[in-house]
């Protein structure tokens, strides 16, 4: 299996990427180790989306970004699945249900026609050579697949794909790792 784009993770980062590379004409595979996307917000019950609004001494919540995160946002708020944002302290969170989380991010995954989404699916084998993957061996439920994409996005959170390829990584110090 070819493809332009392959995002190992299915959480925020990684559909954001997944549906970016997709609009953008890309012919992308999406794999995700969980049965649903989201990521923690929703195989770990987070209620809460931090990290969408800039932080100020101020009220009044302003996106930190455009683009797919606030289309997000606006979605699933729509959808009934948000309420807020809600002022923490000199943060604004947008509280949310898991399940209406995960949902919304399937209607994203399923409108998004380039894109390939391989639910319950882990990385299991990388090729590399020179700084560049070649091949990722991905297995779902007993089947095996071998994808060979030109271009790899590794948002799994555990950085495993860069992991097995061999890449040089760094870690923050616990002291500055946002719990």
């Amino acid at each position: 299996m070819q493809c332009d784009v392959l995002v190992i993770g299915g959480g925020s980062a990684g559909l954001a990427a997944g549906v970016a590379a997709s609009r953008a004409g890309a012919s992308t595979i999406l794999i995700e180790r969980h049965g649903a996307l989201g990521g923690m917000a929703t195989a770990s019950l987070v209620h809460s989306v931090c990290g969408l609004y800039l932080v100020r001494n101020e009220p009044g919540a302003v996106y930190a970004n455009k683009g797919f995160a606030p289309e997000f946002a606006q979605r699933l708020i729509a959808e009934g699945g948000a309420t807020g944002p809600s002022r923490m302290g000199r943060v604004d969170v947008l509280m949310h249900a898991p399940p209406v989380f995960a949902s919304v991010a399937d209607s994203f995954a399923s409108e998004s026609s380039n894109l390939d989404l391989r639910l319950l699916s882990e990385v299991t084998e990388v090729q590399a050579s020179e700084g560049r993957i070649h091949s990722v061996k991905v297995c779902s439920r007993g089947s095996h697949e071998i994808i060979e994409p030109r271009a790899v996005i590794d948002a799994s959170g555990d950085a495993v794909g860069a992991f097995m390829a061999g890449a040089a990584w760094e870690q923050e110090s616990t002291e500055r790792l946002q719990r």
